[in-house]
């Protein structure tokens, strides 16, 4: 991929200049790695450990809190049972990056979460009703799930033959 001057510029035809890029740019396949390797040092700065089983999930644990940071691109959720760490962590971000607060987590990934005093509750129906509008099903007739809810793996069971067409 080549990056051509814009017309109006003075050396516009020479052959054998190139443009050094300072920074990256979105849609490059590797920009979401370059902002995932930028973003993962600042909770790590911040006294965060990385998750050994997500590469993407930075945990802080002590006495008197807990706060968890999960990565997506150059996305963040940042939760945790203090608000002044999460308020520090914010300002910390704030230093080294240009962001922006969107508020309590809504809707991330396809996924809605919808708290109560009872807990945190998550469910995909936003993400099925545009998956069945962009295959122009959206009024199609509902269908009760064929599969008994209630059924238990069986695991004293043979497993079934591998068949091949």
């Amino acid at each position: 991929m080549f990056l051509k001057l814009p017309l109006e510029h003075p050396q516009n035809g020479s052959s054998t200049l190139v443009c050094k890029l300072h920074k990256s740019i979105y849609g490059l396949k590797q920009s979401s790695r370059a902002w995932h390797a930028k973003l993962s040092v600042a909770p790590e700065d911040f006294g965060s450990t990385r998750s050994t089983t997500n590469s993407s999930l930075f945990i802080q644990l002590d006495s008197t809190h807990k706060l968890v940071v999960l990565i997506y691109v150059d996305d963040l959720i940042i939760t945790g049972s203090n608000g002044d760490s999460i308020t520090q962590l914010k300002r910390s971000l704030q230093q080294q990056f240009s962001i922006k607060n969107l508020g309590s987590l809504k809707y991330f990934l396809g996924i809605e979460m919808a708290t109560s005093r009872k807990g945190f509750f998550l469910n995909q129906c936003k993400y099925i009703i545009d998956l069945l509008k962009d295959v122009d099903m959206l009024h199609t007739k509902p269908v009760a799930n064929p599969l008994n809810n209630k059924l238990t793996l069986d695991s004293s069971s043979e497993p079934l033959a591998s068949y091949t067409h």
